[in-house]
Parts: structure tokens; sequence; C-alpha cells
């Protein structure tokens, strides 16, 4: 038979509050690779970065034991103005967002 789990997992601890994120470059040149990156997060934390714009897109990079994000990479395949997101990848509550551009 089936074996069924009861009850939630423990939640993540709580960010202060003070997430940020940032893309570089900014603006980013059109067929580049850029690159977010941020600080405040909780230590280890799963994290996924939604950048929507033209399209969505969503990253998975997490935070490091310091609560810093870095890794999270893509490519510029369309101009327009973007926003990135950051979210909790457990919950999906969004925790830092920024803007940038591709030209």
């Amino acid at each position: 038979g089936a074996a069924f789990a009861k009850g939630k997992p423990s939640p993540n601890p709580t960010p202060t509050g003070t997430a940020t994120c940032a893309v570089t470059p900014n603006p980013v040149p059109l067929g580049a690779q850029y690159f977010i990156s941020g600080s405040g997060y909780a230590p280890n934390e799963v994290l996924q970065e939604w950048i929507s714009g033209y399209n969505l897109t969503i990253l998975f990079a997490g935070a490091d034991a310091y609560g810093n994000l870095s890794g999270a990479s893509a490519w510029a395949n369309h101009t327009g103005a973007y926003t990135v997101t950051v979210k909790d990848g457990i919950t999906g509550t969004a925790l830092a967002s920024c803007a940038f551009s591709i030209q």
C-alpha cells in the first residue's frame, strides 16, 4: 500500500527583509550573458529567479552559507525592459526585485 506523510515540513528561516538583487552588466548588450546577484537571504536558502519581460524565464540558484546569491545567469535574447523577482523556492514568496534592460 501507499504511505502518506502527515504535517508540513519546517519552514526555512525568514529573511530579515533586507534582501537585494542586481543584474550585471546593466544595460545588457543583446546576445551577451548577464548575471544575477544579491544578498540578505537566509543562509543556504532555496531561491528561484523569475525574469519577466519579453517572456518568462525561471532560474534556480540558491543562497550560499552567508545568504548571498550568485551563479544565476542567462543570455540576452530580446531587447526590452525586464524585472527579476527573487522568490523563496519553497513558499514562492517574493523576497527582492530589480530591473534591467537589454539593448
